[in-house]
């Protein structure tokens, strides 16, 4: 209810608008209120096959955010060698067509965002791969910044054998259905 300031109950499509950070933390939030903070997960090593128990608190992840340097805005700019060019933050819309690509490279993500000039007739799209290699190396980087910044990876010490697995939280059945694992 009540997204971004607009009174009423928000549909799937405004979801889909919402920037990549912030669905990010209302799936992060959403875990929290349903089922707490802490999160039991069962970590079956890659590394010697045994299984233990870990527990994880989530709370130090929301905690560790790094929010969008750029408050509510939408899209940022990067001065390239042709000038100021300006581009798209991520949103659901990007990440859905990222999720529908088989392999997704770095510049494939830098193609799903849009791209411009502002001229006198208004947004002039730019194509990446009319971009030399150093202007594609700061627009992701400029990108990469303007970022809100939720790691929802987490580092798992096996008990056994004491070697570390990278677990992304999100990405686990048991971070939304703790109870039907």
């Amino acid at each position: 209810r009540n997204l971004d300031g607009k009174e009423g109950q928000t549909t799937p499509a405004q979801f889909e608008e919402m920037l990549i950070g912030d669905r990010t933390a209302i799936l992060f939030y959403s875990r929290i209120v349903s089922h707490g903070s802490m999160m039991n997960y069962t970590l079956d090593c890659p590394h010697c096959d045994s299984r233990s128990e870990h527990e994880i608190d989530i709370q130090d992840i929301m905690d560790k955010i790094k929010p969008y340097p750029l408050g509510e805005a939408r899209e940022a700019s990067v001065v390239l060698s042709q000038g100021t060019v300006y581009f798209d933050l991520p949103t659901g819309v990007t990440e859905k067509k990222a999720n529908e690509k088989d392999e997704i490279d770095v510049n494939a993500q830098l193609q799903l965002v849009n791209i411009w000039e502002k001229t006198a007739n208004g947004r002039m799209p730019i194509r990446l791969e009319n971009l030399r290699a150093k202007d594609i190396a700061l627009l992701r980087k400029a990108l990469r910044d303007n970022q809100c910044s939720i790691d929802s990876i987490v580092k798992v010490i096996c008990t056994s054998c004491e070697k570390i697995s990278r677990i992304n939280l999100a990405g686990d059945a048991a971070f939304l259905f703790p109870n039907m694992m």
